[in-house]
């Protein structure tokens, strides 16, 4: 069965040892990550979720950095093979086995600290709504099919708009603020829903996490969770949302 459901920001700077001295905002952030994290259900294996070029399931249990030159920085974890199978079977995609995770499941695992087990998946960025949603409900139904593996935590990348403020990677878009403004306001209140509406102006502010978040509004609702909002911040232009779910 799914556990519950976490939202963290896919970003390296959040992962201790990234930065040596992370500016206050960042740290702050990184502090409600730790705080979200000890307050999750006790679970059994982890289904990371996140945007890639393509759906796909990954088969692999080496986290690392080694792609922004810091191998330094990793993690082993057992596959959740079971789980892997289920995914590709209810996804319809060919499992991966990659050297490493890729970068943004790498920084989700990190960020968990977790020795389970872990599978991932990637949603693709310019997938339809409706296609993100069907492969949420995918995940939660390969989840139940892998229930000899015990109570599973789906980890989604929370990343959304990259330009608001002067310091953003798009710095001063039009819209940025607000449309991370609308997004909180549909997790407060309970209308994950309406996401899908949002596409076109998430794409136009480099929303990066919105495919991944509307592929977890399938997945709440197909195992009946909510979803609450722990913290929402713009370190640096880019705005990181904070959530959990049982």
């Amino acid at each position: 069965m799914l556990a519950g459901v976490a939202v963290l920001p896919s970003a390296p700077v959040l992962v201790p040892g990234v930065s040596p001295a992370p500016p206050p905002q960042v740290r702050a952030v990184a502090d409600e990550v730790d705080a979200c994290v000890e307050g999750l259900a006790d679970y059994d294996r982890v289904v990371l979720l996140a945007v890639g070029e393509a759906l796909a399931v990954h088969a692999c249990g080496r986290i690392d950095l080694a792609g922004l030159g810091r191998g330094d920085i990793r993690a082993e974890r057992p596959v959740a093979a079971r789980t892997v199978e289920a995914l590709v079977e209810r996804l319809g995609c060919a499992a991966e086995v990659p050297d490493r995770l890729p970068l943004a499941h790498a920084v989700l695992g990190l960020l968990l600290g977790a020795a389970e087990p872990v599978a991932a998946v990637s949603v693709p960025a310019e997938a339809e709504p409706a296609a993100l949603q069907h492969s949420g409900i995918a995940v939660v139904r390969a989840v139940a099919d892998a229930a000899d593996e015990g109570r599973a935590l789906l980890v989604v990348a929370g990343d959304l708009s990259a330009g608001i403020g002067p310091r953003a990677p798009w710095p001063d878009l039009d819209g940025a603020a607000e449309l991370d403004a609308q997004i909180v306001d549909l997790v407060d209140q309970g209308r994950l829903e309406r996401l899908a509406g949002l596409g076109d102006e998430a794409a136009r502010v480099h929303a990066t996490g919105w495919p991944a978040l509307v592929a977890a509004q399938g997945a709440l609702g197909e195992a009946r969770l909510g979803l609450a909002r722990r913290s929402y911040a713009a370190p640096a232009g880019v705005g990181y949302l904070v959530a959990h779910g049982a």
